[in-house]
């Protein structure tokens, strides 16, 4: 979330992550929302496959209109999950073969890679905020009920 300091007749955009400014004399909170990483072809593997923690992946294309409703609360829920789950994007158009190899063909297409399981948690077209925290809570959660059962 951003707030808006106006000096005279221009205004500045101000985006701290959990800090406090001064802005015309008054205090305000503000958040900035978590970036998102764009990942390609070449970045693919090491940002995703090789990383230690869960990877939530947006493929996506410049012309879904869906995919750029998601993009916004994508990014505060990157901001949410921040530490537990890295956010990327994926523009399926520049990166062919990473779509081809995963076999995408709708969008938006949110692909859930966990550290040690091969095969991604997915979740293909528009969802709202709501749809995708249950989707990513639910898919953190299997994997760790499946280690406790092989625990016992």
């Amino acid at each position: 979330m951003s707030r808006v300091c106006r000096f005279g007749s221009s205004a500045l955009t101000l985006s701290l992550l959990a800090s406090f400014f001064t802005c015309g004399g008054g205090l305000f909170w503000s958040v900035a929302l978590a970036e998102i990483t764009a990942v390609n072809d070449k970045t693919f593997k090491k940002e995703v496959n090789e990383s230690k923690t869960p990877v939530l992946v947006d493929f996506y294309t410049k012309y879904c209109v869906p995919c750029k409703k998601m993009a916004p609360v994508l990014e505060d829920l990157a901001t949410e999950y921040s530490g537990k789950v890295k956010f990327v994007r994926v523009d399926a158009d520049e990166a062919e073969k990473t779509a081809a190899f995963y076999d995408i063909e709708m969008y938006p297409y949110l692909a859930l890679f966990l550290p040690g399981v091969k095969a991604p948690v997915v979740s293909v077209g528009y969802k709202n905020r709501e749809q995708i925290k249950d989707f990513l809570d639910r898919s953190l959660k299997a994997p760790k009920a499946k280690a406790e059962a092989k625990s016992k």
